[in-house]
C-alpha cells in the first residue's frame, strides 16, 4: 500500500509540471512583463493613440482647406460649319476658410475631452490588466497552498492508515477504522490531482499574460501576514472623485457625447466661409476670384439627427452616473473587506495553530486509547480546512486591497507594489 501511495504521489507531483520554467519572479516583475506582452493591453495603447489623433483632428476644425483641379475637355463648336473642336485646358486652385460654423465649433470643443478620455482610458486598461494578472496569480496561490495543506493531510492520513492496518493485523483494531482511514486517504489523493490541475491552469494563465511561465515555487505565502493599513474611507472617496481614471473616462465620454449631440443640433444652422479661387495654365485665362459663401443646409436626415440628440445626451449622463455609483459601491465594499478581513485573518492564523495542536493531541490520545480513529481523522480535516481558509482569506484581502487602491486613483504600479508588500512581505 505504501509503495502504491508513493507512486501516485510522484505521478501527481511531476506529471503535470512543465519543465520549461524560469527563475522566481515577483508580482511587480510579472506586471511589468504583462504590460509589454499582453495583446489586450497593447490594443488599448493603440486605441489611446487613435483617440489622441481624433483630438488633434478636432483642433483643426477651423483650418483652411485647399483643393486643386485640372480640366482637359474637347467641345464641338456649334457655330462652326466645319465642325472643328475646341480643346479647353486649365488648372484651378481653391482655398476655403470657414468663418462661422456652430458645427465646427462644437467639434473643436471636443479636442480637450478627447485628450482626457484617451489618457484616462489607457490608465483604466492598465488597471484592468493589473486585476486580470492578480486574478490568475490568486488562483495560482490558492491552488499551491491547497496542495501544501493537502500534502500535510495525506502525510497524517498515511500515518493513520499504517497504524490502523497494524492494529487490525494484530487483532487490536477494527475493520471499520481501517476502512475509514482508507476512504479519507483516497479522497485526499483524488483532491490532490484536482489541485494540481488547478495549479497548472493558473500557471498557464500567468504565462499567457506575461509570456513567462512561473515556477511552482513562485508566489509562496508566508506563515503570517501583517495588518493592512489603508487611508480613511472619506479620503479614498475624495481621491476617487478627483482622479479615478474610471470616473475621468466616464466624465470625458459624457462631455464628448454632449458636444456631439449639440453638434448634431447645429447641423441645420447656416454656415459662412470665404473661398478664393485661382485659374491658370492651358487655354484658360489667368483669373482670381474671392467669394463669401453662405450655406443653408436643408437635409431630412440632419433633422432626424436633431430630434435624437436629446436622447443621446441624456443617455450619456445616465451612463456616467451609473459608472460613478457602481464604483462608489465597490469602493465601500472593498474597504470593508480589507479592514474587517484583516482582523479576521489574525483569528484564522490562530485557528491554524490550534488545529495543529489538536492533531498532535488527538494522535497521542488515540495511541493512549482515549480518542477514537474518527476523532483523529476529524482533527486532520480541521487542520486542512483551517490552512485552506487562511490562504484563501489572505488572497481575498489582497484582491480587495488591489481593487481599493486602483479605484481610489493609485497608479497601477503603486497598487501592485502595495499588494505585493502585504501578501508576500516584500517591499
Amino acid at each position: 500500500m505504501n509503495k502504491k501511495i508513493t507512486t501516485m504521489m510522484l505521478l501527481m507531483g511531476v506529471g503535470l509540471t512543465n519543465p520549461c520554467v524560469v527563475a522566481a519572479y515577483s508580482l511587480n516583475e510579472a506586471f511589468v512583463m504583462a504590460k509589454s506582452t499582453d495583446p489586450k493591453y497593447q490594443v488599448a495603447t493603440y486605441d489611446s493613440a487613435l483617440n489622441n489623433y481624433q483630438a488633434d483632428s478636432a483642433t483643426m476644425a477651423f483650418a483652411p482647406s485647399i483643393s486643386y483641379s485640372h480640366q482637359d475637355t474637347l467641345n464641338s463648336s456649334s457655330d462652326n460649319l466645319v465642325g472643328n473642336t475646341v480643346n479647353y485646358k486649365g488648372n484651378t486652385i481653391s482655398l476655403n476658410q470657414p468663418l462661422f460654423s456652430v458645427e465646427k465649433y462644437k467639434l473643436y470643443q471636443q479636442a480637450e475631452p478627447r485628450k482626457a478620455y484617451a489618457n484616462a482610458s489607457l490608465v483604466s486598461s492598465e488597471q484592468e490588466l493589473a486585476t486580470r494578472l492578480f486574478t490568475a496569480v490568486g488562483s495560482f496561490i490558492t491552488a499551491t497552498e491547497a496542495i501544501k495543506s493537502n500534502s500535510a493531510r495525506i502525510k497524517n492520513l498515511q500515518t493513520q492508515a499504517e497504524r490502523a492496518k497494524r492494529l487490525f493485523d494484530l487483532g487490536q483494531g477494527t475493520v471499520t477504522d481501517k476502512r475509514d482511514v482508507e476512504v479519507k486517504l483516497q479522497q485526499a489523493l483524488a483532491n490532490h490531482m484536482s489541485f494540481k490541475i488547478n495549479q497548472r491552469n493558473a500557471q498557464m494563465q500567468i504565462a499567457t499574460l506575461t509570456q513567462t511561465e512561473p515556477a511552482l515555487t513562485d508566489f509562496a505565502l508566508p506563515e503570517t501576514h501583517d495588518q493592512v493599513t489603508v487611508s480613511a474611507l472619506d479620503e479614498l472617496v475624495n481621491m476617487f472623485r478627483e482622479a479615478s481614471p474610471t470616473l475621468l473616462a466616464a466624465r470625458s465620454m459624457e462631455e464628448i457625447t454632449k458636444l456631439e449631440a449639440s453638434r448634431a443640433r447645429s447641423q441645420v444652422i447656416p454656415t459662412l466661409s470665404l473661398t478664393h479661387t485661382k485659374a491658370f495654365g492651358g487655354s484658360a485665362m489667368d483669373r482670381d476670384s474671392t467669394m463669401l459663401n453662405v450655406s443653408v443646409p436643408l437635409d431630412a436626415g440632419k433633422v432626424i439627427g436633431v430630434l435624437s440628440a436629446d436622447a443621446t445626451e441624456i443617455k450619456a449622463q445616465e451612463t456616467r452616473r451609473q459608472v460613478e455609483e457602481q464604483a462608489l459601491l465597490q469602493l465601500n465594499q472593498f474597504y470593508e473587506s480589507v479592514v474587517l478581513g484583516s482582523d479576521a485573518l489574525r483569528n484564522k492564523r490562530l485557528a491554524v495553530e490550534a488545529a495543529e495542536l489538536s492533531v498532535a493531541a488527538n494522535e497521542r490520545s488515540s495511541q493512549a486509547g482515549v480518542r477514537t480513529t474518527i476523532e483523529v481523522l476529524n482533527s486532520i480535516d480541521m487542520l486542512y480546512q483551517a490552512r485552506n481558509e487562511y490562504a484563501t482569506s489572505a488572497v481575498n484581502i489582497a484582491t480587495s486591497l488591489l481593487n481599493l487602491l486602483l479605484l481610489s486613483a493609485h497608479s497601477p504600479e503603486n497598487a501592485i507594489s502595495q499588494t505585493q508588500s502585504f501578501l508576500f512581505k516584500t517591499k
